[in-house]
């Protein structure tokens, strides 16, 4: 049995893998400040949990004492950095570098989440890691900065880490204001679409298990050093996600159009033959993917529903 520890893994990716590494028999322990996730996501898994901000912990030696292997799953959202660029700096580089240090000691692998935000409007699609970086946001920058302290970490210090550039991620868990959930919740709710700019930006779309799947495959058999591409197996433009959402839910396409976020990127492709020589490839199609999103806030609601009415019931 191995020991974890999942930094940030309060969020949606990190409750899916600390289910999957509890399934397998390891043992698992999450820090995380809630500030990007609720407790309930994780309240069902048997797992220790130390609610702090990774930066500041005191317990982070103690912690990673008796631990395996680390992944780095926190961070600041992109739409965050714009507004706040130091704390994006703060959050995402400096508290990468707090953390290698911390595992540099023992020295213990680490596999850290990053994103396709490094690549900016890629030059070549599909995009291969060995393209050029040229991120156009504060979080982008932060991001390349954290993958370049990784790599400098084993070239200076010889412990391994590797870097997971994961590509759209969602899936049940995931926060209802990120594009999946939220077009599920709104055709649950009979609302329009809420489609930002002309809806033809392309994203390759990565359903969490298949994350999860990627994320073990690096930590035991990644190249040390090295960053790898997770993404599902086609790219839909959100007008395409939308059809998908509308066939699962059975809800006709309405369009409510937004002004597009500022620096939005048009084309999210990538490579993924470099993760697939480790024998790692996507499972769940986008379709089959909103189909359990769509179950997982259906029965949030009906789970909703039902406690409403019992405190009705025992109001006097």
């Amino acid at each position: 049995m191995a020991h974890y520890l999942l930094v940030g893994g309060a969020e949606f990716i990190g409750c899916a893998l600390a289910s999957r590494l509890l399934q397998d028999g390891n043992y698992v322990t999450i820090l995380d400040d809630f500030s990007d996730s609720q407790p309930e996501n994780i309240a069902r898994l048997r797992c220790n949990v130390v609610r702090d901000d990774f930066r500041f912990c005191h317990e982070l030696p103690s912690l990673l004492k008796d631990c395996d292997g680390v992944y780095h799953l926190a961070n600041r959202r992109l739409s965050l950095s714009v507004e706040n660029p130091f704390m994006d700096l703060d959050y995402n580089a400096i508290g990468t570098i707090t953390l290698l240090e911390a595992v540099r000691i023992v020295n213990i692998p680490l596999v850290m989440v990053s994103s396709p935000s490094v690549y900016g409007n890629a030059d070549k699609v599909p995009t291969p890691e060995s393209s050029v970086l040229n991120p156009v946001t504060p979080y982008g920058v932060s991001k390349l900065a954290s993958e370049e302290y990784c790599r400098l970490y084993t070239r200076v210090y010889g412990f391994k880490t590797v870097v997971a550039r994961v590509h759209s991620p969602y899936g049940i868990h995931q926060g209802l204001d990120r594009v999946v959930p939220k077009f599920v919740k709104q055709a649950i709710d009979g609302e329009p679409f809420s489609v930002e700019g002309n809806g033809r930006q392309r994203r390759t779309f990565t359903y969490v298990d298949d994350v999860v799947n990627a994320l073990i495959t690096l930590m035991e058999d990644g190249n040390g050093g090295e960053a790898y591409n997770v993404s599902g197996e086609k790219p839909y433009s959100i007008l395409g996600l939308a059809q998908v959402v509308s066939k699962v839910t059975n809800v006709p396409v309405r369009l409510n159009k937004t002004p597009r976020a500022f620096m939005d990127i048009d084309n999210s492709r990538p490579a993924t033959a470099k993760i697939r020589r480790l024998g790692w490839k996507p499972s769940v199609n986008l379709v089959q993917g909103v189909e359990r999103v769509h179950r997982w806030l259906k029965d949030e609601y009906d789970q909703s529903s039902l406690r409403e009415q019992l405190e009705s019931f025992a109001t006097p």
